[in-house]
């Protein structure tokens, strides 16, 4: 998914399987490990689930917030790697792990608290017309 997304901005890249090609100033081949792919913010997405609803909440914004969350967590995991990838492409190994070791880890938590504020606005504020 992350090749086809930066064959879409115009990044000459392919895969197969978990390595990833991305053809820069310096051509780089990535393989794309199980504990590089994010699931650690899935994980953190499901711990705010829990400190986050309220067992009284409708379950139409329960479903939303489940469904809202986890596609954007992926998302966001997505154009994270994606990001590393033209990093290491373009600019070296050095810039690039610091992004995927730390700038990453702050990308995710930008996503959840950027994620609670819509969801508490405009889902759980929202209540439905018929019980």
């Amino acid at each position: 998914m992350v090749a086809a997304a930066l064959n879409l901005i115009g990044v000459h890249a392919a895969s197969t399987g978990a390595t990833l090609w991305v053809f820069g100033a310096h051509p780089v081949k990535l393989v794309i490990g199980w504990n590089c792919v994010g699931w650690e913010g899935l994980v953190i997405f499901g711990m705010t689930l829990v400190v986050a609803l309220r067992p009284q909440e409708h379950w139409e914004a329960t479903l939303h917030i489940l469904i809202i969350g986890i596609l954007g967590t992926v998302v966001v995991n997505l154009v994270r790697i994606a990001l590393v990838s033209v990093l290491a492409a373009d600019a070296g190994y050095y810039p690039a792990i610091f992004v995927h070791d730390w700038a990453a880890t702050l990308f995710t938590v930008v996503w959840l608290f950027g994620f609670w504020a819509f969801a508490q606005r405009w889902i759980l504020g929202w209540t439905p017309l018929e019980d």
